[in-house]
């Protein structure tokens, strides 16, 4: 009887993890915090880290936006955006992304004649 209540208990943990999505490859959940400070209203932001992109396709004069994402690769950051209202698209890289198991805030500030000012901090929210 005891050794059929072992075996019962084996049973029930290889099923359970077998049925658990043991999914620890996901990476930290990162944010990249769009702040535009340029007086103009930018358009098709596209930021790429990593061989990830996310995107933004408005953020209005004065705006912020939050976006979060997952990276597997560490690397430098690479935006390109438009300016509503001016011909052609403007790009800036720098930065780095540190992989690891803390998430961070990246903040890229769009100021005027298309200069970005980034920063990272540890996202202290994160669960």
């Amino acid at each position: 009887m005891k050794r059929l209540l072992i075996l019962v208990l084996l049973a029930a943990a290889i099923w359970y993890g077998c049925k658990r999505d043991w999914n620890f490859s996901q990476g930290t959940s990162n944010d990249v915090l769009l702040v535009n400070r340029t007086g103009h209203a930018l358009e098709r932001i596209r930021v790429t880290i990593g061989g990830e992109t996310v995107v933004r396709e408005l953020l209005e004069e004065d705006a912020t936006a939050t976006i979060p994402f997952r990276s597997q690769r560490e690397g430098e950051f690479r935006l390109e955006w438009h300016v509503r209202g001016q011909m052609g698209e403007q790009t800036w890289a720098g930065g780095h992304l540190i992989g690891g198991p803390t998430a961070s805030r990246h903040t890229f500030e769009f100021v005027s004649q298309n200069g970005v000012v980034w920063h990272a901090e540890p996202k202290l929210d994160s669960k």
